[in-house]
């Protein structure tokens, strides 16, 4: 009987102790989530006050027929990271299978101020969320796609400046080529 007892007040105590931890880990993520709508809505403000200019694509993007869905603009403050999603129509002749995508920091930080990211062609589409790693401040991103007469070249598509109004600083891991095709 006492060890059925103490079965019991033993289970009730794990029950509770669960409990707190579920309500403690919804308000550090409702914290979080208040703190991303802050700076999201910071980014949208200034947005709003700029007089964006769309994104001109650079002459290659013509010649093998690519375009970028994303971003729209040449200019223009996010909350720390940016969608590059694009397309190429003459995919087939390219001697890579990725667009690579190069992040400068305008300040120098924790861990310097450049980051590469390489994204797969998928029947000719790619699409990368690329960090501002980091935090506030501004950034130049150049994406590129592989030459289609020589390997290990690339040539400038899209050119563009982006500032971060989130002060958190977030780095992605750096893969190279040979990491991702090896996964």
């Amino acid at each position: 009987m006492k060890t059925k007892l103490l079965s019991m007040i033993l289970s009730l105590f794990i029950v509770a102790l669960t409990a707190c931890s579920a309500d403690q880990d919804a308000s550090n993520q409702t914290e979080k989530e208040e703190k991303k709508d802050k700076y999201t809505a910071l980014a949208e403000e200034a947005n709003q006050d700029e007089k964006l200019e769309k994104l001109e694509l650079l002459p290659y993007a013509e010649e093998v027929e690519a375009s970028l869905s994303s971003p729209k603009y040449k200019e223009f403050t996010t909350n720390s990271s940016v969608l590059v999603k694009g397309k190429a129509k003459k995919y087939s002749g390219f001697k890579s299978d990725y667009v690579w995508i190069k992040v400068r920091s305008e300040e120098e930080g924790p861990a310097g101020r450049e980051l590469s990211y390489y994204a797969l062609i998928k029947d000719g589409k790619f699409e990368q969320r690329v960090q501002l790693f980091n935090g506030k401040g501004n950034y130049s991103v150049k994406v590129s796609v592989p030459s289609d007469k020589a390997e290990d070249y690339f040539y400038d598509i899209a050119e563009f400046d982006v500032e971060n109004v989130n002060p958190e600083v977030k780095r992605d891991v750096a893969l190279t080529k040979n990491a991702l095709k090896q996964g």
